[in-house]
C-alpha cells in the first residue's frame, strides 16, 4: 500500500519527537527532585558559607530506581530560573548518583545576594525527569567592610525599645534586614513583626573574658523585609531582652558578659537604580524603656502593659520623650550568620485540667512536660497583677511543687492595661513545666485562658516508631518530648532550672537517640562551631558549651574545664555521627586539626594509657532511690579510658577518610597501646570481668570494642550475670546505660535489652512512667527519691532507648555513611506483635513496619532511590518455612526461587532468610510451617 507523502511527514515529525518525549517528567522513572536544601535548610536567609551545599531528595512507584545524573540550576531571578537559565551556576549533566551536599561551583557569591535553584535529574535508563519546584537562599554580609552598623544600647540599664524613623522617596527592588540583639531582639518594621522568631538569636560565646585566648562570637539573623518596607515614611524598632548576655536581678548559676542588650542592626534597601539605602544603628536612633520591665531566661518575665508605648514602632510614633542610644563597645569581633532553624512556636497546647487548689489560686494541667510558655487571655482593671508560676510536679495537695527548680523560679506577672480583652505571652524567658499556677486573675478562669506554647529550635522530626508494647510506645513518647525540649540554640540540659547549659557529655551520651529523632544537621554544624571556639591553646574544650557557666574571669582554671575527658569526647564523636548519619565530610574536614590538638591533650595527659575523670558513670541510681553525682560502683578511669580509646580509632577513621596516612598510623598504634595497657590494669582473667563487674564496667568495654576478641564471649556472659543480678535492672549512670543497650544490640542480645526497658520498678524508665512521666527524669528515681537532692524532671541525658527502639526492635539500622545502605533486621522479642520506624534521610523516606504471629511473620519495606537494603527475615526453620514476596514465593523447602524485581542474593542466615533489596516498596509474608 503506498502511503501518501503527508502521512510519511507527520510520522517522521513524530518519530523526531521520540527522543525528547522518552526525556519527560512522565517517561521517567523517577519522580521530581523534593526537600531541595540548603546547608541542610530550607530556602534559609543570609548564609554565610562560600560554596554552600546543596540536597534534594528522591522518590519512585517503581523498584530498583536511582539517580545517574543531575543538573543544577542557579539564576540570580525567578524569572531567568523559570527560563532554565542559569545565569550564577549551570551545573551541566553531571554523571553522579549523589543528591546530598553538592558544593555550590558557580559565581563567586556576593554579600547580600539572592538565588533562585532547581534541579533535575536522570533514572537509571537515563531518562531525565522534570526540574524540581524552585528553592532559593540569599547570603548574609561577608566581609566585616560590609557593616556600617554600629552596636548601640539604651542609656538605661534594663530592656529598652529602640527605633529609626526614616523616609524613603525611590522605589525598592528588595529590602533586607541585618539583625542581632544580645541577649535577645524582637525586631519590627512599620508596625509590623519581623518574622516568627522568638528567643533570637541563638546564644554563643559573646566575649572572651578568660586568661587564655578563645574564639567569642555573636550570630546575627537576616530577613527579607521587602513586603513591609513602603513609600515615604517608616520605622524600625526592636525590643530587647537579656536572655543569655545580660541581666536586671542576679541570674542564678551564671555569669553575664554585659550590663546591659545590645543591638546591631542593618537595612539595605535596593532599588531600580542607584546606591541601595542603608539604615544602620548608630547614636542617631532612639531609646524608651519598655513594658518587659524584668526578664531572665530562668527566672521569668515581668509585663507591665500600663507601660506600652503605643504605636512606638511605626512612622507616626511620638518620641519627644525618647532618648539618644549609646554607641557602645564591641562585644566581639567575629559575627556569624545563624544558620540553624530558628525558635520558634512551634506548637500550642490546651489545658486538660483546671482545678481551685485554694480561694482565687488556679492549678491549669497541660498533661505534659515542655518547653516554653503559656499564653494569657485576660479582662480587668488597669494594675491588675497576674501571676503565673510554672512547674513539672505538684504536691499531693494539688499545690505547685517546684523543688526541682532551685532557684530557677519560672514565674511571670503581667500587669493589666485596663477596660479591655488582653491577650499576651512572654518574650525573653523559658520554662520548663507541665502545670501552671495562676493568682490574681480578675474573676474565674476556663481552660481556654491559658494556652500552653511550646518553644524550641524549630528543627523537623525526622523519625518515628510504634509498637504494639504501649509502655515502649509511651517511653518513645517521653524521650522525643525530652530532646525537643532541648533544642534551645544549644542542647540545654535541665529544662526547669538554672542549670540549662550545653553540657557536653549529657548530649553526646544520647547524641543518637537525637539523629534518630529529628534533623538536627544545621543544629549540630552550629554547636560544634561553638565547641571549637572553646578549645585552650593545650587542646581541651570545656565541658559546658557555650561557656555560660562555670566562667570564672580572672582564675587559672576555670570549672568550664575540669578534667573530663569522657565529657569532652562528644566533640569528635558528634562530628564522626555527622558523618555518619548524614554523610557530612565537609564537617570532618573543618574540625580535623582541633580534633588533633584534643587528642594529644587526651595523650598528655593519660598515665601509661590510663585517661581519668573528674566524672565517669554519672547518676548511678542508688538504693535509696537517688542519684550519685560520682559513680560509687565503676571507676572512672575504666569508663574514661574506653572513651579515649573509641574516639582514638575515630580519628584513625577521619585520618584514613581524609588521607593523612601518617596520622592514621599513629592512631592505630596509639589504639592498639591503649588497649593492651586497658586490658592489664582492668581484667581479672580469674572471673572474666573488667574492673569492679559492674554492668558499667563490663558494658562499656564491650560497646567501645576494646574488649579483645577471645574474651569477648565471655565479657558478655558476665554482663547478662550482672543484670540479671539486679532482676533485670540498670544499676548504671549516663555512661553505663547507653553502654549496655549498646553491647546488648552490637552483640545480638536485644531480649535482655526489652527486658531492662520495659521493667516497672525502681531504677527503670516504666517506673517513671507508672509515676505519670512525660518526659525523661534526670534520675531513675525522679526528683524527690532523697531529699536532699531534687533531679530535674526533664532532662536528656537518660534518653538511651530510642536508637534501641528504632534500629533492633523495628530493625531499620544504617551500615553505610548518610544511609546509602542499610540493614533491616527486626528483632521479634519479649512476645512483640509488632513493631515500626520511619527514617527521614538524606537520601530519602526509609519505612519499616512488621508484624508477628504465631505462625506468620509480615513485614513492609520502603527504600528510596539509590538506596540498597540487605534484609533479614526471622524464620522458625529454615527448612520448613516459605517466604512470599507481593504474592510471588522466593522461598520454599530450604531453597530460594527467582521472585520478584529488586530482589537478589537471597541465601540462608542464622535463623533468617537473608536478602538484598533494590529501592521500592516490599511485603514480605514468612510462613513457619511446622
Amino acid at each position: 500500500m503506498k502511503v501518501p507523502a503527508r502521512c510519511l511527514l507527520i510520522i517522521l515529525v513524530i518519530a523526531s519527537s521520540l527522543p525528547e518525549l522518552a526525556g519527560s517528567e512522565s517517561a521517567c522513572g523517577l519522580e521530581l527532585p523534593s526537600r531541595l536544601r540548603c546547608e541542610s535548610l530550607e530556602n534559609p536567609q543570609g548564609i554565610d558559607v562560600p560554596q554552600p551545599r546543596l540536597s534534594w531528595q528522591l522518590q519512585s512507584s517503581g523498584r530498583s530506581q536511582r539517580q545517574t545524573a543531575y543538573q543544577i540550576l542557579v539564576a540570580s531571578s525567578p524569572d531567568l530560573l523559570a527560563a532554565d537559565r542559569g545565569d550564577l551556576w549551570d551545573s551541566g549533566k553531571v554523571n553522579s548518583g549523589k543528591c546530598s551536599l553538592i558544593p555550590y561551583q558557580g559565581n563567586e557569591l556576593r554579600s547580600g545576594q539572592a538565588l533562585h535553584w532547581k534541579v533535575r535529574v536522570w533514572d537509571v535508563k537515563d531518562v531525565a525527569s522534570g526540574y524540581s519546584a524552585p528553592a532559593k537562599f540569599s547570603t548574609g554580609l561577608l566581609d566585616p567592610e560590609d557593616w556600617a552598623a554600629k552596636w548601640i544600647a539604651s542609656p538605661e540599664e534594663g530592656s529598652p525599645l529602640m527605633r529609626k524613623s526614616f523616609v524613603l522617596d525611590r522605589p525598592v527592588r528588595r529590602a533586607v534586614l541585618y539583625i542581632s540583639g544580645i541577649g535577645y531582639c524582637e525586631p519590627y518594621l512599620n508596625g509590623e513583626k519581623v518574622g516568627d522568631h522568638v528567643l533570637d538569636p541563638s546564644s554563643t560565646y559573646y566575649t572572651n573574658d578568660q586568661p587564655w585566648p578563645l574564639t567569642d562570637r555573636v550570630l546575627y539573623v537576616t530577613h527579607d523585609v521587602t513586603q513591609i518596607i513602603q513609600p515615604g515614611e517608616n520605622a524600625l524598632g526592636a525590643m530587647l531582652g537579656h536572655g543569655w548576655y545580660s541581666a536586671d536581678r542576679t541570674p542564678p548559676g551564671r555569669q553575664v558578659y554585659g550590663d546591659r542588650p545590645r543591638l546591631l542592626a542593618q537595612l539595605i534597601i535596593e532599588h531600580p537604580e542607584g546606591e541601595p539605602t542603608v539604615i544602620a544603628t548608630d547614636n542617631t536612633w532612639q531609646s524608651h524603656p519598655g513594658p518587659v520591665t524584668a526578664n531572665e531566661i530562668c527566672l521569668g518575665e515581668d509585663y507591665d502593659a500600663r507601660l506600652e508605648s503605643r504605636g512606638w514602632n511605626t512612622p507616626a510614633a511620638l518620641t519627644s520623650d525618647w532618648r539618644p542610644a549609646i554607641e557602645v563597645e564591641v562585644p566581639s569581633p567575629n559575627l556569624s550568620a545563624q544558620m540553624l532553624p530558628p525558635c520558634r512556636v512551634v506548637s500550642s497546647l490546651p489545658a486538660v485540667k483546671l482545678t481551685e487548689t485554694a480561694p482565687g489560686v488556679y492549678l491549669f494541667d497541660f498533661g505534659q512536660h515542655f518547653s516554653g510558655w503559656t499564653q494569657l487571655k485576660v479582662t480587668g482593671d488597669r494594675g491588675r497583677v497576674v501571676t503565673l508560676r510554672h512547674a513539672g510536679a505538684v504536691f499531693p495537695d494539688g499545690s505547685l511543687d517546684t523543688r526541682s527548680h532551685y532557684a530557677a523560679t519560672q514565674t511571670d506577672q503581667y500587669t493589666l492595661r485596663g477596660n479591655a480583652d488582653e491577650v499576651w505571652e512572654p518574650r525573653f524567658t523559658l520554662h520548663g513545666f507541665r502545670y501552671v499556677e495562676m493568682r490574681g486573675f480578675p474573676g474565674t478562669p476556663t481552660l481556654e485562658t491559658l494556652v500552653g506554647r511550646h518553644v524550641r529550635n524549630a528543627v523537623e522530626i525526622s523519625g518515628t516508631f510504634e509498637c504494639s508494647n504501649p509502655l515502649l510506645n509511651q517511653l518513645q513518647s517521653n524521650i522525643q518530648w525530652t530532646l525537643a525540649t532541648s533544642f534551645q540554640g544549644i542542647p540545654q540540659d535541665a529544662a526547669e532550672r538554672p542549670e540549662r547549659m550545653g553540657w557536653l557529655g549529657d548530649t553526646g551520651f544520647v547524641a543518637e537517640e537525637y539523629f534518630v529523632n529529628f534533623d538536627t544537621a544545621a543544629f549540630w554544624t552550629k554547636w560544634l562551631q561553638d565547641i571549637r571556639d572553646t578549645q585552650r591553646p593545650n587542646g581541651d574544650v570545656s565541658v559546658i558549651c557555650p561557656i555560660h557557666l562555670g566562667r570564672v574571669p580572672g582564675l587559672p582554671e576555670s570549672k568550664a574545664w575540669r578534667g573530663a575527658p569522657d565529657w569532652t569526647s562528644t566533640y569528635p564523636l558528634l562530628v564522626w555521627y555527622m558523618y555518619w548519619y548524614y554523610g557530612d565530610q565537609r564537617i570532618v574536614e573543618e574540625h580535623y586539626e582541633p580534633l588533633k590538638r584534643l587528642v594529644a591533650w587526651y595523650e598528655s595527659q593519660a598515665d601509661d594509657g590510663i585517661l581519668g575523670s573528674v566524672l565517669g558513670d554519672h547518676m548511678e541510681p542508688q538504693d535509696d532511690g537517688s542519684g550519685s553525682y560520682l559513680p560509687l560502683r565503676t571507676p572512672a578511669d575504666l569508663t574514661t579510658t574506653c572513651y579515649y580509646f573509641r574516639v582514638v580509632t575515630v580519628l584513625q577513621q577521619m585520618a584514613q577518610m581524609l588521607g593523612h596516612t601518617d596520622d592514621a598510623a599513629h592512631y592505630v598504634d596509639l589504639a592498639k597501646r591503649i588497649q593492651t595497657a586497658f586490658h592489664s590494669r582492668f581484667f581479672n582473667a580469674a572471673t572474666n570481668v573488667y574492673g569492679t563487674g559492674s554492668q558499667a564496667s563490663l558494658a562499656v568495654p564491650l560497646e567501645m570494642a576494646i574488649v579483645p576478641a577471645e574474651f569477648q564471649a565471655d565479657v558478655l556472659q558476665a554482663l547478662i550475670h550482672a543484670i540479671e543480678e539486679k532482676d533485670d535492672h540498670f544499676s548504671t549512670g549516663i555512661i553505663g546505660t547507653r553502654g549496655v543497650s549498646e553491647a546488648l544490640s552490637r552483640h545480638n542480645r536485644s531480649d535482655v535489652m526489652f527486658r531492662l526497658a520495659t521493667q516497672t520498678t525502681y531504677p527503670s524508665w516504666g517506673d517513671q512512667i507508672q509515676k505519670g512521666a512525660t518526659s525523661i527524669w534526670e534520675s531513675f528515681g525522679g526528683a524527690y527519691a532523697n531529699t536532699q537532692h531534687t533531679h530535674s524532671l526533664n532532662m536528656k541525658m537518660f534518653c538511651n532507648a530510642s536508637k534501641f527502639l528504632h534500629q533492633e526492635l523495628a530493625g531499620l539500622a544504617p551500615t553505610e555513611a548518610g544511609y546509602k545502605r542499610v540493614q533491616i533486621h527486626p528483632q521479634v522479642v519479649g512476645g512483640m506483635i509488632s513493631a515500626s520506624s520511619t527514617q527521614q534521610t538524606p537520601q530519602g523516606r526509609f519505612h519499616v513496619a512488621w508484624r508477628s504471629q504465631p505462625e506468620t511473620f509480615e513485614l513492609q519495606v520502603t527504600i528510596p532511590p539509590g538506596t540498597v537494603a540487605d534484609v533479614k527475615l526471622p524464620v522458625g526453620s529454615l527448612e520448613h518455612a516459605s517466604v512470599m514476596e507481593s504474592g510471588q514465593m522466593i522461598w520454599t523447602s530450604g531453597s530460594p526461587h527467582p521472585g520478584p524485581a529488586g530482589i537478589h542474593a537471597l541465601q540462608r542466615g542464622d535463623s533468617t532468610i537473608d536478602l538484598t533489596i533494590d529501592s521500592g516498596t516490599y511485603a514480605f509474608s514468612v510462613n513457619n510451617d511446622r
